[in-house]
């Protein structure tokens, strides 16, 4: 038997030489590796469920590294401190082992021929999604929860998860809503206690760029049954080639919402979505401590400031799902609280390396969102999309963060800028906090403002001015004798929405 895939040209002879060997000895050793494969995969299989335990001790237990550190845990932040780049590039290693391992497993289980082939089709043909493999799946998803395992255990974190009896029984449609995203990796834990739930991720940067082809990922993404969404390139300022672009990336997302659907109905694959569509920008104290994670910080479109939640894909989602099911889906609210302060919002593009900080503390807290019943047409589709978008972000605002004193973001927001009011040469402002929350009432651009103003880092000597420029702004809108006009707001709003 040759081997499958054909190695790419290349003009050094030496390369070209070391290939056609590899080749050639892949090609020889296929038959032993089938051969071995069943006992081989036994092993892996063994050894993956001692590893992560069941759902339920998952679920009631969470993960305990800064409570109880493994030796290691203990030494490296010794030696480099709680906040270094070693536990990020640590995190990478477990990322690209636990891939790999995953990938192995899957060849094991299909054989050298089929795996090659499939990360050929990958290659050749990256529009096209390898069909989910109904027995592994549960081997790719274990796989995953392991990586959670230890990435949590190289940065000394622990996880909790509260309201874990929220979450549906198998066989039950679900559509998880996830707020905020602050983080990367640590955002992504959720699978730890629901192992068929899976984050929406990016197509290009999780499958179809050339790193994610070559080093296995993207054929990674279409076994473990990665839900995908296409996004859209940068304007370039000619509109008729932005038009066609968005026209593209619009009929890509058509097909891959038709793999998700699928996937949900066939597979049942739980889609947890970010609402916020990208991160929330990182936000800090007065002094310049990282500081609880916004939630009206992300800037969704610049043209339209007052934007902050990118919501169309996981209702949409639901509302499809019930409508192709014919059965009711489940939105559940996923509240994390924590990540920001493990892997903040520092570094903007993969493979994002920064510092990340050890010994945190991040939980997962589920809470009650909506049923979605079976609409019976476009009209009570639409009616139910309309709904669902206007009643999800009430209950986001809702939500008490209980890492601290059990406010709401409004509230903490209300605080916050209470706090501004009471610094040195303002004490003869009075009632801050009841004044703002009287217009962020009527107006949520007051809220709006003061979370962005929360991300101009105040250490930063190009933000520092910016940010007090912006919070006397602010007391001064609240503290206005008559009612500010929309314009007034709006100039403030774009100030601080501003990169």
């Amino acid at each position: 038997m040759s081997f499958p895939v054909s190695p790419p040209r290349v003009s050094n002879p030496f390369i070209a030489a070391a290939q056609r060997a590899g080749s050639a000895a892949l090609s020889a050793a296929t038959p032993l590796i089938d051969d071995y494969a069943p006992r081989l995969k036994r092993v892996f299989e063994d050894r993956l469920r001692r590893s992560v335990g069941t759902e339920e001790s998952r679920r009631r237990e969470g993960l305990s590294f800064a409570t109880h550190p493994s030796p290691i845990g203990r030494f490296l932040p010794t030696l480099f401190g709680s906040q270094s780049a070693v536990f990020n590039h640590l995190g990478l290693k477990d990322v690209v082992l636990v891939n790999g391992s995953t990938l192995a497993h899957y060849g094991l289980q299909v054989g050298v021929e089929k795996f090659c082939e499939d990360y050929q089709g990958v290659a050749t043909d990256p529009d096209s999604r390898i069909p989910i493999d109904p027995q592994f799946l549960p081997e790719a998803q274990l796989h995953r929860v392991n990586w959670i395992r230890k990435y949590a255990q190289t940065h000394n974190i622990d996880v909790r998860f509260e309201g874990t009896h929220l979450i549906p029984p198998p066989g039950e449609l679900v559509v998880y809503v996830v707020v905020a995203h602050s983080s990367i990796w640590p955002d992504m834990f959720l699978t730890y206690v629901d192992q068929s739930a899976t984050y929406v991720t990016d197509e290009y940067n999780f499958r179809t760029n050339k790193f994610a082809i070559k080093s296995g990922f993207g054929l990674l993404t279409d076994i473990a049954g990665w839900p995908l969404v296409a996004r859209p390139s940068k304007e370039t300022g000619d509109a008729d080639a932005d038009r066609a672009s968005q026209k593209l990336v619009d009929q890509r997302n058509e097909t891959l919402f038709s793999h998700l659907i699928d996937a949900s109905i066939k597979h049942g694959i739980r889609p947890a979505w970010f609402v916020h569509g990208g991160r929330v920008e990182t936000a800090y104290d007065d002094d310049g401590a990282l500081a609880r994670a916004g939630y009206y910080s992300r800037v969704v479109n610049p043209k339209a400031p007052r934007q902050y939640l990118q919501m169309g894909g996981a209702v949409g989602n639901a509302v499809q799902l019930a409508r192709k099911a014919g059965k009711p889906v489940k939105v559940l609210i996923v509240r994390v609280e924590g990540a920001e302060k493990v892997m903040p919002k520092w570094s903007a593009n993969a493979p994002f390396l920064q510092d990340n900080i050890a010994g945190g503390r991040v939980t997962y807290r589920f809470v009650e969102g909506m049923e979605v019943p079976v609409p019976a047409d476009d009209r009570v589709s639409r009616r139910l999309m309309v709904e669902l978008n206007r009643k999800l972000p009430d209950l986001f605002r809702q939500i008490p963060w209980i890492g601290r004193t059990g406010e709401t973001i409004d509230q903490y927001l209300a605080r916050v800028v209470d706090q501004w009011g009471k610094k040195d040469g303002r004490s003869h402002i009075k009632d801050t906090k009841e004044k703002f929350l009287a217009r962020a009432v009527k107006d949520e651009a007051y809220f709006i403002i003061a979370d962005r103003i929360r991300s101009l880092d105040p250490k930063n000597r190009a933000t520092r001015a910016r940010r007090e420029f912006a919070i006397e702004c602010l007391l001064d809108l609240v503290h206005a004798a008559g009612e500010p006009s929309r314009k007034q707001v709006d100039a403030l709003l774009v100030e601080v929405s501003a990169k």
